[in-house]
């Protein structure tokens, strides 16, 4: 779709679309970006006008051909070069007029009645003709033929433009042909009504210029009946309007501007003379956009780095940092309370440290812009962070647990294990973190949950020896308690030698030898424990069986230290439980040094001082 530009005469209004049909409400400049080659025809349809495109694409202009207070409307094509081509007229002769600016269309149309045109073509300069036609309205040559032979003051237009108008009016009257036919060739244009046909000066610039309060508005004043036009820094043209027969005007812009934008108004006379461009600066009186704290930095402590909201920190002098508006001022209020003030850079940043460290507790951080015209913008969202710098207390100590072997459960301190992963817990500060160490090394940490406890497991096994446990606490601020007390124990898992058996009394008892402290299990061939105990301190043990074990029964004898470790088993065979008949014919020596006497057969004779 081609873009349509309409500029309305009476008030000088611009509206722009993409589209194929666009409708007049008064007289206007219609502007249609396309190449000249670009028009296939023009037809009128009652009071619109068509343009048919080499594409394809139709446009409609409706509503063209109603002539208003300014006259009918104009239609001009703007190229891809920037160059202007208005169309004199559409339909009678379809010829091309370069023109500097949509301006020289506009002079002098508040001024045009009803039924004229708003527009006289011999104010724009020198007349383009295409396929053979010449202008439909003055100008140059062609068209000639009037007053040929009588003394009337107009000549005819004799060869037009090709010949420069030479011989324009050559048997007319006194004052025929001097004029005729300049702009076809090297005659002169005949004037604007009410203007000076020798007027080659363009208007003063514009001055009183001066925006309405809220910007919608530029009034000021320039040379009486002059068109005026309103552009921004970038040459956009924001705004169009006429200045009264005093020089007046007050044209409506396109937007508000009230944040010290730069306009300049720029006239242009009923002669198509451009004067001079005056600009003007707006009152700044929008606010800044609320600055945005995008990172609050811990820089100090065992936990550095960048704070969440929310978060706690051993820095009472964090960095924020943030983004808003360039060469504004950003004022940082802690708890509601300005505490400092920073400057936003050339690219959008800013920093600030507080120069007074922030107290103990909860802070909620926000910041406001100040612009250079002492506009103050809303506050940001607020950034919460706590202040802790003091650490936590030591903590209590450590349970160990052995979860493994035969012997499990709580280890006490100066206690053997088995398990070289044992299993250690405690209790500290919520969202803390518990740092185990190992005989002064660290060897893992661990963080306190919401129940306020801990537990951890040695990813590497503990070698066999003694260990002391010790622990750290670090809260969510960074700040490291002094270290806890000392929990002893030992880790073993070398077994003990196997136990001997030496005795079965009467299949109800078992005696023999094992390693010192050494807890003594007994178990049938069933593996059913049927007596248990312990060797005293020099490895000898008796322990009392459950029931007597017959003859022929196998049990067996494990002896577990105090880690857990197990032995490898001593296995006996129960093969006489009949005591031996009581020694008989006993006989003392004469130097009291010898006993004799009878016993049953291999027995064993133990000789005892009842003394």
């Amino acid at each position: 779709m081609s873009k349509i530009t309409v500029i309305s005469k009476l008030t000088h209004k611009e509206t722009v679309t993409d589209g194929s049909q666009v409708t007049l409400n008064d007289s206007s400049i219609v502007k249609i970006n396309a190449e000249r080659a670009d028009i296939l025809d023009y037809e009128r349809s009652g009071n619109d006008l068509i343009v048919k495109l080499a594409d394809g694409e139709t446009l409609t202009l409706k509503n063209f051909f109603v002539s208003g207070e300014q006259g009918i409307s104009q239609l001009v094509l703007q190229e891809d070069n920037g160059a202007l081509w208005w169309i004199a007229d559409p339909i009678a002769a379809e010829s091309y007029q370069s023109i500097a600016s949509l301006d020289v269309l506009l002079a002098g149309t508040t001024t045009a009645s009803a039924g004229e045109a708003a527009i006289w073509p011999w104010a724009l300069g020198g007349v383009a003709v295409a396929g053979g036609i010449a202008l439909a309205a003055g100008g140059g040559g062609g068209g000639g033929g009037g007053g040929s032979d009588g003394d009337s003051s107009n000549g005819g237009g004799g060869d037009g433009g090709s010949d420069g108008g030479s011989d324009g009016g050559s048997d007319g009257g006194s004052d025929g042909g001097s004029d005729g036919g300049s702009d076809g060739g090297n005659g002169t244009n005949p004037p604007l009504p009410g203007t000076d046909p020798n007027d080659t000066t363009p208007p003063g610039a514009p001055g009183n210029l001066k925006f309405s309060a809220d910007g919608t508005q530029l009034s000021g004043s320039a040379e009486a009946n002059s068109s005026i036009t309103i552009t921004d820094a970038n040459g956009n043209v924001v705004g169009r309007g006429q200045t009264n027969s005093n020089g007046e005007f007050t044209i409506d812009l396109d937007k508000p501007y009230t944040n010290g934008e730069t306009l300049t108004a720029t006239p242009t006379d009923g002669a198509g003379n451009v004067g001079p461009g005056t600009p003007v600066t707006a009152a700044d009186t929008t606010p800044p956009e609320a600055p945005v704290i995008n990172t609050v930095a811990d820089d100090v402590g065992s936990v550095t780095g960048s704070l969440t909201s929310g978060q706690t920190t051993d820095d009472a002098r964090p960095t924020f940092s943030g983004s808003g508006e360039a060469g504004s001022t950003i004022t940082i209020y802690d708890n509601g309370t300005a505490i400092g003030t920073a400057q936003v850079n050339g690219d959008g940043s800013w920093s600030f440290i507080p120069a007074t460290a922030l107290g103990e507790g909860a802070h909620q951080i926000t910041t406001r812009a100040t612009d250079g015209a002492g506009n103050t913008g809303p506050a940001s969202p607020v950034f919460s962070i706590t202040v802790d710098t003091i650490a936590p207390n030591a903590p209590s100590g450590v349970t160990v647990s052995d979860t493994t072997g035969t012997q499990q459960g709580v280890v006490t301190a100066g206690q053997s294990t088995d398990d070289n992963r044992p299993a250690l817990s405690g209790t500290g500060e919520v969202g803390s973190t518990i740092t185990i160490y190992d005989n002064g090394q660290p060897v893992g940490q661990a963080t306190v949950g919401t129940d306020g406890k801990w537990s951890f497991t040695p990813e590497t096994p503990l070698a066999d020896g003694a260990h002391a446990i010790t622990l750290t606490e670090t809260d969510l601020a960074g700040n490291t308690s002094a270290p806890s007390a000392s929990f002893d124990f030992t880790i073993d898992r070398t077994p003990p030698d196997q136990p001997t058996i030496t005795q079965i009394p009467n299949g109800n008892q078992v005696i023999g030898t094992a390693e010192p402290g050494s807890t003594i299990t007994i178990f049938n061939s069933l593996g059913t424990v049927i007596g248990s105990g312990t060797a005293d301190a020099r490895g000898q043990f008796s322990v009392d069986l459950k029931e007597a074990q017959a003859v022929g029964d196998t049990f067996t004898v494990v002896a577990s230290d105090a880690a857990g470790n197990p032995s490898q088993p001593a296995t006996a065979v129960v093969s006489d439980i009949t005591p031996p008949d009581a020694p008989t014919d006993l006989q003392i020596s004469a130097d009291g040094a010898t006993v004799t006497g009878k016993a049953e057969a291999g027995s064993t004779v133990t000789v005892r001082d009842d003394l």
